[in-house]
């Protein structure tokens, strides 16, 4: 598809590469001191994951200047767009995440290890992305789907040790275990949108998480 759609392709690498950085940095909060120092580290990297993502953004839009739309490349293309937007989205929240985090607190998160665990699991998922971003898109973007329910199954167990300790802790303490748990919420969410985006590349608009039954079963007769 020529020079210009694989450099859309690498860069989406990189930016993949540079996000499971900072995932690690979200995983680091809950067991590693000073986390003030993890903020400056994760505001630095954040400015790269955005000129990424712009660059990605600004290559798929020339792509499709010239390109009708309704064509398998031109859903392809704004899929990646899309998907560039995504991981943008995710870097911020990764971002606030920390933030939340850095500042005192008179104990840490009560559901710590639970919370590192997750985040190690959301690198994982932007792994495989990367694995199945030149192929096997759909299948790809189905475990993502499947991982991600699977990470929110996780999430609830993390809410509810916050609950049954929340008497432990003063207000402000468990102010921020909410907020914090809130913002790793929204990560496992963007698992799932990330999942329906590469399935986009693939087969066009027409792939929702609505359709991931249909979606699923058609994966399987097509292998």
């Amino acid at each position: 598809m020529g020079a210009k759609f694989s450099s859309v392709q690498e860069n989406l690498y990189f930016l993949l590469s540079e996000l499971e950085k900072q995932t690690e940095l979200v995983a680091a909060i809950y067991h590693e001191a000073p986390p003030t120092d993890l903020l400056k580290r994760i505001q630095v990297r954040q400015g790269y994951s955005n000129t990424l993502s712009e660059k990605v953004e600004n290559e798929c839009a020339k792509l499709k200047e010239r390109r009708k739309s309704g064509t398998q490349y031109f859903h392809e293309v704004s899929a990646l767009g899309g998907l560039a937007v995504l991981l943008n989205e995710y870097s911020l929240l990764c971002l606030e995440t920390v933030r939340e985090a850095s500042f005192p607190h008179q104990r840490p998160h009560p559901a710590q290890n639970e919370c590192a665990k997750l985040a190690r699991r959301l690198k994982r998922a932007l792994v495989l992305t990367k694995i199945g971003l030149r192929n096997r898109k759909r299948r790809t973007g189905l475990k993502l789907i499947r991982r991600s329910a699977k990470y929110l199954e996780l999430h609830q167990r993390i809410q509810s040790i916050t609950l049954a300790q929340a008497n432990q802790g003063s207000q402000t303490d468990v102010q921020a275990s909410w907020i914090a748990n809130y913002l790793l919420k929204r990560l496992c969410m963007h698992i799932e949108k990330i999942g329906e985006a590469l399935i986009q590349a693939d087969i066009g608009p027409v792939a929702t998480v609505k359709n991931y039954p249909h979606l699923k079963r058609s994966s399987t007769n097509l292998d």
